[in-house]
């Protein structure tokens, strides 16, 4: 993490805010990182607000006339819709005015330097044939980051085993309140990329399927051994072993046909392994968990 002020001086001494997560979370919810130089620096209108304790009409039937109406409550309604055209106007103002802000550089500059991570998360040979079990949302997240003389803080990350884009989010607070944030992805990912695709539970008794994804990311076409294994509770109607050619750049589905035998937690293990000349350390391995239901529902007894 880089943090500048606007004359390009080391922001020294200032707060850092650090977040790295799976960007895929915001298919699903937007993301609400605030932008706190719109935070400290945005100009804010000034305004009053007021409130009466008298109702403006009395609940009456339709047929008959108001009995009382509040002449102070109607002037602050009416008052209250030009405060909020008003107010909508200042907000377009603010936010041309936090823009311009921006483009004058009068708060700090703040670069995450993600090509660092990029090379630290790159896979060693020795731990090709590793099993990825580790999967969170969070990888890390630090509210308490100070920056050093040169206005720098490095900060090493072990990312989980998910195999995704990671976007690294941060924020920065000088000692003179002056504020920047900046955003940097890098993305984790092997040659040869095994995905499994499971239901969010199974019930006991159920027929199934279990399907796999097999992704080739290299210039070559790969011929890849493909291997499932399973707890006792699923009991396979085809060969839990097979060899399939994937295409260079492309992908490959596999469905394995399953019967439910048994119930509780079940450890389902996905391995990939190219095979053939220069496919050395072309494999990906990971173990999923999976709940099997019982097939039954709970009963109660009362005695006196």
């Amino acid at each position: 993490l880089d943090a500048k002020s606007a004359d390009g001086k080391p922001a020294t001494n200032s707060s850092l805010v650090l977040s790295v997560v799976d960007e895929s979370i915001f298919a699903i919810s937007p993301d609400t990182h605030p932008d706190v130089t719109h935070v400290y620096q945005g100009s804010r209108p000034l305004w009053v607000s007021q409130n009466t304790p008298c109702r403006p009409i009395l609940a009456l039937p339709k047929e008959e006339p108001p009995l009382f109406v509040n002449p102070i409550s109607l002037l602050i309604q009416e008052s209250f819709s030009n405060v909020t055209s008003q107010m909508n106007r200042l907000n377009a103002m603010e936010g041309e005015a936090s823009d311009a802000m921006n483009t004058r550089g009068f708060a700090p500059q703040l670069q995450v330097v993600a090509e660092s991570v990029a090379k630290e998360a790159a896979p060693s040979p020795a731990k090709e044939n590793a099993i990825r079990i580790d999967f969170k949302d969070t990888a890390y997240f630090n509210g308490s980051i100070l920056t050093d003389a040169k206005g720098q803080a490095r900060i090493r990350i072990k990312l989980p085993d998910n195999l995704t884009t990671w976007r690294a989010s941060a924020s920065v607070l000088s000692p003179k309140t002056q504020t920047a944030c900046s955003k940097a992805s890098v993305i984790s990912t092997k040659p040869v990329l095994a995905r499994l695709s499971l239901p969010r539970f199974f019930t006991q008794d159920d027929i199934g399927v279990i399907t796999a994804i097999i992704h080739n990311f290299t210039d070559k076409q790969q011929k890849i051994d493909v291997e499932l294994k399973a707890k006792s509770q699923f009991k396979f109607g085809s060969a839990t072993r097979q060899t399939i050619t994937v295409a260079a750049h492309g992908a490959e589905r596999i469905t394995w046909p399953v019967e439910v035998v048994g119930e509780g937690k079940a450890k389902i293990t996905l391995i990939a392994k190219a095979v053939g000349a220069g496919a050395q350390n072309l494999s990906d391995a990971l173990e999923q968990e999976i709940t099997v239901l019982s097939h039954s529902f709970p009963a109660f007894a009362t005695k006196n």
